[in-house]
């Protein structure tokens, strides 16, 4: 039941429509006799509780199936007027055509001197020269110095797993108020 109101009236009819209430629109027998299937999810306001956005996993938006359904048997006439359109030199369907055709730039492998130097340190800065005089990309330089930093961190952990080992073995016989004294939390 909606009514049609000519531009010219609403003005007339009380200023601004967008500053004037919303007619209140009347609740039917639909409303109020929702079963608890059709309220799965929802909590007793009608809202769909936290972490439940209402759509089930897997679900698939109607207008995307819709404009599948519609594509269905369309598909290769699609492509060829695509390709017919690049052939033609007609720049947006050239640039799509070599998108599906050129996979997308990955990095390109890396090589560093061998044998590489003892040190993280030494390292780095190994790789730092060689992003300096453009052997490797800045970007590719930052990565591979992050993972120096995380192998030295890795190759750290059993040195202080044996530290810690040994002072929990020094402090096991000591009394209880040289340990409180040394403020150590677990």
């Amino acid at each position: 039941m909606s009514h049609h109101v000519p531009p010219s009236q609403l003005l007339s009819a009380g200023g601004e429509p967008w500053k004037r209430p919303l007619p209140r629109r009347s609740v039917g027998r639909m409303a109020t006799e929702n079963t608890v299937e059709q309220r799965a999810g929802r909590g007793s306001n009608g809202r769909f509780t936290t972490g439940n956005t209402g759509r089930p996993v897997g679900a698939r938006n109607k207008a995307t199936l819709a404009a599948e359904r519609l594509l269905d048997g369309q598909a290769e006439a699609i492509t060829q007027a695509a390709i017919d359109a690049a052939l033609a030199k007609e720049p947006t369907a050239l640039r799509l055509c070599l998108e599906r055709i050129l996979a997308p730039r990955r990095d390109r492998l890396i090589t560093l001197p061998q044998p590489m130097p003892a040190t993280a340190l030494e390292a780095i800065d190994v790789i730092i020269a060689a992003a300096v005089v453009g052997t490797i990309a800045p970007e590719a330089a930052e990565r591979l110095v992050g993972l120096f930093n995380v192998r030295a961190q890795v190759a750290e952990l059993p040195v202080l797993q044996e530290r810690i080992a040994r002072l929990e073995a020094l402090l096991a016989g000591q009394p209880k108020a040289v340990i409180d004294a040394l403020e150590l939390d677990p």
